[in-house]
């Protein structure tokens, strides 16, 4: 998480490359809701993964599990 939150996000496909910059990043979930969350977890952790965000997901928050 340091590297990323020093170096920007890369994130590169067939619709480009791109680097998100300032980005917050954290290993630990707040209990507030976040514009978007990333589930970065091997394919049997994700349902325990998803239900310790859930306090960080609002009406408008976006989910990404890869």
């Amino acid at each position: 998480m340091d590297e990323i939150i020093k170096n920007s996000l890369h994130i590169s496909g067939i619709w480009g490359d791109y680097r998100i910059h300032d980005l917050n990043a954290v290993t630990l979930p707040p209990h507030e809701h976040q514009n978007i969350v990333f589930l970065t977890v091997k394919s049997f952790d994700t349902a325990s993964a998803a239900t310790e965000v859930i306090p960080m997901v609002g009406e408008n928050t976006i989910v990404v599990s890869v």
